[in-house]
């Protein structure tokens, strides 16, 4: 089951945000934490709820009745060591503090309207109406072009039924965030979790390459076990 939650931001007023920067500091507005609260009506505590946060995404998920499994990308960078939760036992609501990590401060430099270190190029400009000479003969009619139906192919596409035999559907799996990248003839997959157990670690390549599966777990905060897996 999918918990209802809802995200919050909270910023601190500080001195240095009412005073003038100088021209050179380009600012980027960031809060400075992070609420997230998840509902779960079914629960009066927070006993059996295993949380795991990471930099980019939060991971909750639960495999006693009632089960949750909740994952969330989380819109800014967080400080997942310094982070807190608490349970409210009225609302049967988990709130789940976040510290926001600072943006890196950035310099913008100006270059003088005397010296832009831009060269002139006067290649790209248009030729004069002059030096254009269009042949009437060579414009076809635009009613006399047809254009050729075309037609979907579905055959790059993977089939459901390849890959759902893959996840065991009686296990609450998280998606973790990955980047990918090709490199010549290879793709290359970068998964961004931490504490990944080497040996829970199973791929599956689809028959004509088409497409990819993998599952493994990882150690959470509290040393719990999380699942994790993507497909298609």
């Amino acid at each position: 089951m999918k918990p209802t939650y809802s995200l919050k931001y909270r910023s601190s007023s500080d001195l240095q945000d009412h005073v003038i920067q100088p021209a050179n500091q380009v600012g980027s507005f960031r809060p400075k934490e992070i609420v997230v609260d998840i509902e779960l009506p079914l629960l009066d505590s927070a006993a059996g709820v295993d949380l795991d946060v990471q930099e980019k995404s939060l991971c909750l998920v639960r495999e006693d009745p009632p089960k949750y499994s909740l994952f969330i990308d989380l819109p800014y960078p967080v400080d997942e060591e310094n982070g807190s939760a608490k349970f409210d036992k009225s609302k049967k609501c988990l709130a789940v503090t976040l510290p926001v990590k600072p943006h890196p401060q950035l310099k913008a430099e100006r270059l003088s309207s005397n010296d832009s270190g831009i060269e002139e190029d006067t290649g790209y400009r248009t030729k004069n109406c002059d030096d254009i000479v269009m042949d009437a003969e060579e414009v076809s009619d635009s009613s006399s072009v047809k254009e050729d139906p075309i037609e979907a192919d579905d055959s790059f596409r993977t089939k459901a039924d390849l890959v759902d035999n893959f996840l065991d559907e009686n296990v609450s799996y998280a998606h973790p965030g990955f980047s990918c990248s090709v490199q010549s003839n290879v793709i290359i997959f970068a998964i961004e979790v931490k504490n990944v157990s080497p040996e829970s670690f199973e791929k599956k390549i689809l028959p004509d390459n088409l497409a990819v599966c993998f599952k493994f777990s990882s150690i959470g905060a509290g040393f719990v076990q999380i699942s994790r897996g993507r497909q298609g």
